[in-house]
């Protein structure tokens, strides 16, 4: 789930691209890392661009960076100790505790092989706010806006058709139960 949510950012900023008229200007905006694709879109339509200082920002961007390292893996020392192996029945147990570093920003480990659900939930967390504060904070979107940058949709004339199932909804109604806020995308289930 936190590759998943790394690769939603880079599918968010190609969202972005997809609003200049220019297909060639975007073409050429494509072979930029997620953030510079999203700070220039915004640019280039007149909205505000983003302080690359704000939280949301700096963890999205050690978001990337744990992203690139899982793809781009590279052998890493990770501190460890074992304690004295242990009778456990039928087997004996090596006890064995290990460590490594965190992203600062992001607050989850750098190996991904400590990832854990907490992780999970964290990442969920952030890109909700990052998403928040571009389409709310900077590019003061309403529902409609949204809808026409993010969702599929088949439209008809003037008639838009969004291609929203169920099973969205059911799952940002899951995340907002766990206090993660999607509202802003205008899709959550209302009968829940």
């Amino acid at each position: 789930s936190i590759i998943a949510s790394s690769l939603s950012v880079e599918c968010f900023a190609n969202c972005l691209l997809a609003l200049l008229p220019s297909r060639k200007l975007s073409k050429d905006i494509d072979k930029l890392p997620p953030l510079s694709k999203i700070d220039l879109s915004l640019r280039l339509k007149q909205f505000l661009e983003i302080d690359r200082g704000r939280l949301e920002v700096q963890q999205v961007a050690d978001l990337m960076k744990a992203r690139n390292d899982v793809v781009h893996s590279k052998r890493v020392a990770i501190q460890a100790s074992m304690d004295l192996p242990r009778d456990a029945g039928n087997e004996w147990m090596f006890p064995i505790t290990m460590s490594g570093e965190h992203w600062r920003g992001l607050g989850i480990p750098k190996q991904a092989m400590f990832w854990s659900k907490k992780d999970s939930f964290k990442t969920l967390s952030v890109i909700s706010s990052f998403y928040r504060y571009v389409l709310v904070g900077l590019m003061q979107a309403d529902e409609e806006m949204i809808s026409k940058v993010l969702i599929s949709r088949a439209e008809l004339g003037n008639v838009l058709m969004p291609g929203v199932y169920d099973e969205f909804r059911d799952l940002l109604a899951s995340a907002s139960r766990l206090g993660v806020d999607f509202s802003f995308l205008g899709i959550n289930r209302s009968d829940n």
